[in-house]
């Protein structure tokens, strides 16, 4: 494939000869001018992709048989439109491509209408005019805003995900995917739906006033989740209960700005079958009786939940996708795991509050995670594996006797800043997880103006005695410690918030 781009400053001249070889040869426009010349253009042969980076244009590409496909670039601006033809050319949105884009099927050789999607984002709307049916392929992820059309139905495919909004004014009443999706259909007037999902992992938010029997909803295979946004509902009603039983292919009901209450005790086996919940957008979750290993999920927005655990001694696992805000959790477990990740390609820092009788927790996962500790005035504290945690840990700690497990044997080439512990009780609170500390392996140094500094002053300590693992100093009001597994060099430093001194009694 050839690629050939005509630059800012270079305009696309409606005489202009370009011929493309025999492969699938791609032509960018990188001004809205050269698009608007592209459809006067009569020598133009053989080019079978025509990308538009333009801001506020028009590409139409109706009258170039050759093309097979069409629409805005990576870097494109505003809101643009692309003029096809139905049947034998395809939209295209590629990257980060501005506000919103319009594409306007024309008639055509043929009835399909496609929109291909390339890890497409867009800030405000995708629109599609004049398709019956419409098949939008994916690759990769894309959120491309509301989703506007006058088509009935939708079928979604590809190896991709893809992130939209209904408009208010859409018609489509099937939705049929054999790729990811997360759909949300709150604004849409009350209407039957149908939706098929695939293997994938899909999201649906929809309003459940308007849930009935002429709903249509299996999700398929996947970790599928129904969303409710538009009301609070207690699951303990039966009528609440009664429009789930129709709907298959769902494993986890999320509150998104809404509270849902659900029991999973004996009294209501169909609460039994889920094993995943969820929050997000300011939502509420109240869990009574839960079930053994069942996984409470805080989405983008955070929320808050309360989980009573059938057995206090069951594990209860909670996955952080991407909060960007506080979330809040209560419960009786005292095992825990804490999985911090960010949402699919959302992005995003975690942030828990957690309040528990003591607990034993084991983090896992690769964003950064801000965890406040609150023992709810036990005797117990809360014990912190974060052996397999690859992100960055700020912890504060409780009033209990707390654990954490965060020295290890990191495998890198550098040292590596991995926690920062809050309220650090020397004396009662320890560090664990490598050699527990001793007079001849522990030294607790002087001041240091900065941690590059605090460093190379601890790279210097551990060259020069090979029984030391730690060097402790003070960056301010706060305490540093530096570990070496034995290479002569830092290896991991962890900070503890306003500690003036600690023994190396503390780390055991």
């Amino acid at each position: 494939m050839y690629q050939t781009k005509i630059y800012d400053k270079y305009y696309l001249a409606p005489e202009a000869e370009i011929r493309g070889g025999g492969n699938n040869d791609r032509l960018y426009l990188t001004n809205k001018e050269s698009a608007e010349n592209f459809s006067k253009n009569q020598e133009i042969i053989g080019v079978e992709q025509v990308y538009a980076i333009m801001e506020n244009g028009r590409l139409d590409v109706t009258g170039n048989g050759d093309v097979e496909r069409a629409g805005v670039g990576r870097g494109a601006r505003g809101v643009n439109t692309i003029i096809l033809s139905r049947g034998s050319q395809t939209g295209v949105v590629e990257g980060i491509a501005g506000a919103s884009v319009v594409f306007d099927f024309q008639e055509g050789i043929g009835d399909r209408t496609a929109v291909r999607l390339e890890e497409a984002r867009l800030t405000n709307s995708l629109k599609v005019k004049n398709a019956d049916d419409l098949v939008l392929e994916t690759e990769g992820y894309s959120a491309i805003g509301i989703f506007e059309g006058d088509m009935q139905r939708l079928s979604i495919t590809g190896g991709g995900e893809v992130k939209m909004e209904l408009a208010a004014d859409s018609a489509v009443t099937l939705i049929e995917a054999d790729a990811a999706f997360d759909i949300d259909t709150s604004a849409i007037t009350p209407r039957d739906l149908t939706v098929r999902g695939g293997r994938g992992d899909d999201r649906l938010a929809v309003k459940f006033a308007d849930l009935d029997g002429g709903d249509h909803i299996n999700l398929g295979g996947g970790l599928n989740t129904l969303a409710i946004t538009d009301l609070d509902v207690d699951f303990r009603l039966a009528e609440n209960m009664a429009k789930l039983e129709g709907l298959k292919g769902i494993t986890c009901l999320e509150a998104d700005g809404v509270k849902l209450v659900v029991n999973q005790g004996g009294n209501y086996p169909l609460m039994q079958d889920y094993r995943h919940f969820a929050v997000s957008n300011g939502g509420g979750l109240e869990i009574e009786e839960a079930a053994g290993g069942i996984s409470v999920h805080f989405r983008l927005g955070g929320g808050d939940a309360l989980v009573n655990m059938a057995d206090s001694e069951a594990r209860l696992n909670i996955l952080m996708e991407g909060t960007n805000g506080p979330a809040e959790l209560e419960t009786n477990s005292s095992v825990l795991t804490i999985d911090s990740a960010s949402m699919a390609n959302e992005g995003g820092h975690n942030a828990l509050n957690l309040y528990a009788p003591g607990a034993e927790i084991t983090l896992t996962g690769t964003c950064g995670l801000t965890l406040v500790l609150d023992n709810q005035g036990a005797e117990n504290g809360f014990i912190i594996d974060a052996f397999d945690f690859q992100g960055f840990l700020e912890v504060t700690a409780s009033d209990g006797v707390d654990e954490f497990g965060l020295f290890q044997n990191p495998d890198v080439d550098e040292a590596r800043f991995i926690a920062a512990i809050n309220d650090f009780m020397s004396g009662i609170d320890t560090l664990f997880g490598g050699m527990a500390g001793s007079a001849e392996n522990f030294l607790e140094g002087g001041c240091y103006q900065d941690f590059d500094a605090f460093v190379a002053a601890a790279n210097e300590q551990f060259a020069a005695d090979d029984h030391l693992v730690y060097y402790a100093a003070h960056i301010g009001g706060d305490l540093y410690i530096a570990q070496d597994v034995g290479d002569g060099g830092t290896d991991a430093v962890i900070k503890l918030s306003g500690v003036q001194h600690i023994s190396y009694a503390d780390i055991v």
